[in-house]
């Protein structure tokens, strides 16, 4: 009996999903946003934080999470999305960087940049997070 409840357990526990950990947005220390900004920025309908230029960036390691979670999206349909913004007002997607480090370092040296990442380095200035 007690053998049936462990491996019920066991099962219960290897078929649960794991959560998904946070993502977080930083940004230049020159960059002031608010969660819905953000989401404006990502999806090309911002291009200024006051009288600060961004530079947004994607993430390769977390841009399916991100666009989900953040933008209500699927991969096809954001990329659809910046390619008709492309035709349409001359505007280019976000680029892509490789992962964490590469979007952490981007930011702490482009004024007006933003990026999201998986792990905020403890030097980082969070925005939002999703």
């Amino acid at each position: 009996m007690r053998a049936t409840g462990l491996l019920l357990a066991l099962l219960a526990f290897v078929t649960t999903p794991a959560l998904a950990s946070d993502l977080y947005v930083i940004a230049h220390p020159d960059v002031e946003l608010t969660r819905d900004q953000v989401v404006e920025v990502y999806r090309g309908e911002r291009q200024f934080a006051g009288n600060v230029l961004l530079h947004p960036s994607d993430n390769a390691a977390s841009r399916p999470e991100f666009v989900s979670r953040a933008l209500g999206m699927d991969e096809v349909r954001y990329a659809s999305h910046w390619t008709r913004k492309s035709f349409r007002e001359g505007l280019i997607a976000p680029p892509m960087r490789s992962g964490d480090a590469d979007v952490a370092a981007y930011v702490a040296r482009t004024p007006g940049a933003i990026g999201y990442v998986s792990e905020a380095p403890p030097d980082a200035r969070i925005i939002t997070r999703y």
